[in-house]
């Protein structure tokens, strides 16, 4: 991206969220012009369901159980300005957003260093959330180094997401007290089903897992049901690299 720079020059080596960040909220404008009744939550529908791998070049695109696309480095990929005024002009604004929070039942899990543990936990009560949107996982644990601690969260539909990944220079030894981590991959699937929260530790140090939980926010009826889908490349079920 070509744009000014510093002591009256140019620079076309501007990246990053600085580069990124204006020009989504560029694109949003658009959106909303074109439909001015969207909330905040009907421009994320409308960005997921226009996203694409593009040339985006990852080692960890995946696609998760609705056939999208998903990389811990990339999110959904790039943003997609014309199907996503397209999408606005004819959409149906989404029902309220409702959550539900569900508690494990363990006892404290001991994750001796270089190894790793999974918890699980099999949600049959969600209150009226039957479709997704941001998922929260509520960790609590104790690190004498918690930047060598890996989070990864998966779905029952198999959607894996990295919900924390290595930090080398995070030398804190106060754990994680009710931290809430979020991802939105799980966009659109169903919570029911068994969840696990895989820990990895990959430090010298043992780490102890004391409990943990989850918050839903979705809605109770599916939003795609008034949408015709459309034969994007996200749609594809089959892993893009």
């Amino acid at each position: 991206m070509i744009t000014t720079d510093l002591h009256n020059g140019c620079t076309s080596s501007h990246t990053g969220t600085s580069a990124s960040a204006p020009m989504a909220a560029g694109l949003i404008a658009l959106v909303l012009e074109a439909n001015p009744k969207l909330t905040w939550r009907d421009v994320q529908h409308i960005t997921v369901r226009n996203a694409h791998v593009a040339n985006l070049r990852a080692t960890d695109w995946k696609v998760n159980s609705l056939g999208r696309n998903y990389s811990h480095s990339f999110g959904y990929g790039i943003m997609d300005a014309s199907g996503m005024v397209r999408n606005a002009q004819s959409w149906t604004n989404v029902g309220p957003q409702l959550s539900a929070s569900v508690k494990a039942a363990i006892s404290p899990e001991t994750i001796p260093p270089r190894t790793g543990r999974t918890a699980k936990m099999e949600v049959t009560e969600h209150g009226k959330v039957n479709y997704l949107e941001h998922v929260q996982a509520h960790v609590t644990l104790t690190s004498a180094r918690r930047g060598d601690i890996q989070i990864f969260l998966t779905s029952p539909g198999g959607t894996k997401s990295t919900v924390l990944a290595k930090r080398p220079h995070d030398s804190s030894r106060a754990g994680f007290h009710d931290w809430p981590f979020l991802t939105v991959f799980c966009w659109g699937e169903q919570p029911a089903g068994t969840w696990e929260l895989e820990i990895q530790n990959d430090g010298r140090y043992q780490v102890e897992l004391h409990s943990w939980s989850m918050t839903f926010y979705g809605t109770e009826s599916n939003p795609d049901s008034t949408i015709a889908p459309r034969s994007e490349e996200r749609r594809v079920g089959k892993e893009c690299r």
